[in-house]
């Protein structure tokens, strides 16, 4: 989804343990992607503090993408993480990776689980990405008023320094309401 490799993939669960993020345009949508470990029950200590940001990570954001692989049932531990994503405040857009490989997941079974449709796709071979693309930005425009409108922050860099001067401004109050100068 961010037209790049960002984290090393490899068939073994638990190697990705921490938030790895990345700026993306989804059309007329800017995106800050997190990708986080899996959701799983774990008695590796790195893994198991991956699981607890990726948690924290899920309650704060504004989309969530919940991952299934098709190529494989769901398990307890999958059902449970559906549940909490569709009891987070953010939007939800299930998704079925693995398409190019024999499903033993449905679409069907997945959207009655999340209560809604998932996006169909293959991150190996590409897709349904495009679709996914355009889904997400068809969320996040639907609400506007004016989508015709020139966007205020265009580039990552301006979003970036957009948060960074958020964050500043955010430390300099909470310094003033502890009484610093």
């Amino acid at each position: 989804l961010a037209g790049e490799e960002l984290a090393i993939v490899t068939g073994e669960a638990g190697t990705t343990r921490d938030i790895l993020s990345s700026e993306l345009s989804c059309g007329k949508v800017l995106l800050r992607l997190s990708d986080t470990a899996g959701v799983r029950e774990t008695a590796a200590e790195a893994e198991s503090i991956g699981v607890c940001r990726a948690l924290g990570a899920m309650e704060r954001a504004s989309l969530i993408l919940l991952v299934f692989d098709g190529s494989r049932p769901l398990c307890a531990e999958d059902e449970a993480l559906a549940r909490r994503a569709s009891a987070a405040p953010g939007m939800l857009i299930p998704v079925l990776n693995k398409s190019d490989l024999p499903a033993l997941l449905s679409a069907s079974d997945l959207a009655a689980l999340c209560g809604t449709e998932p996006s169909v796709l293959s991150a190996a071979t590409g897709a349904g990405v495009a679709d996914l693309r355009s889904r997400i930005e068809n969320l996040f425009l639907s609400g506007q008023e004016n989508i015709d409108a020139e966007p205020l922050l265009c580039s990552g860099r301006q979003y970036s320094a957009a948060l960074r001067a958020a964050e500043h401004l955010s430390a300099a109050v909470s310094a003033l309401e502890a009484g610093l100068p």
